[in-house]
């Protein structure tokens, strides 16, 4: 589940067999035009990958990814810095690094980095792009990288891109009867 204080996004997350699989149907599986927030089908469903990559329509009526966009503003990072991820061992903590806005063609997104020097170019391509001043000051680089990306209408093909690193991992404890 992914919850985003300050927005409406407040979704489960699935994942698919391939990335067009919920593109346009709900978690029901019943066909519909806003589809679901799915991750990459490449990624570990754990949110152990490298770079865990969740996708979303950016709905006109502001629903699905659409307040992504929020988080390309140096003022609403301010006061909503986090993105939480809900699953049934954990919830992630996640500090937004980086936000922008750039074409889709061309916009490869790794999932996993060959070298750590990889994950270093990477994580410097993206606070270099990115439109959130505050947030560039990160310079660690993290176990795990997650990016959340939706469509942008500011041009033709258009997509945001926001990325975020884990701040706190809390695991639920089981309760014995």
């Amino acid at each position: 589940w992914i919850y985003i204080e300050g927005t409406r996004i407040d979704y489960p997350i699935v994942q698919g067999k391939n990335n067009q699989e919920y593109l346009h149907k709900t978690v029901q599986g019943r066909k519909n035009a806003s589809g679901s927030i799915f991750m990459d089908a490449k990624g570990k469903k754990d949110f152990t990958s490298d770079n865990n990559v969740i996708y979303g329509h950016h709905m006109r009526n502001g629903s699905m990814f659409a307040d992504l966009m929020k988080l390309r503003e140096n003022s609403f990072v301010k006061k909503h810095p986090y993105i939480f991820l809900y699953t049934p061992k954990y919830k992630l903590r996640l500090k937004i690094i980086s936000a922008y806005a750039k074409p889709a063609a061309g916009a490869q997104i790794p999932i996993d980095f060959s070298s750590r020097k990889e994950k270093k170019k990477y994580m410097e391509k993206i606070q270099r792009s990115s439109e959130i001043l505050e947030q560039t000051a990160y310079k660690r680089i993290p176990n795990h990288l997650y990016t959340f990306v939706t469509c942008s209408y500011e041009r033709k093909d258009n997509r945001t891109f926001v990325h975020a690193v884990e701040s706190e991992r809390t695991y639920e404890m089981e309760t014995k009867k």
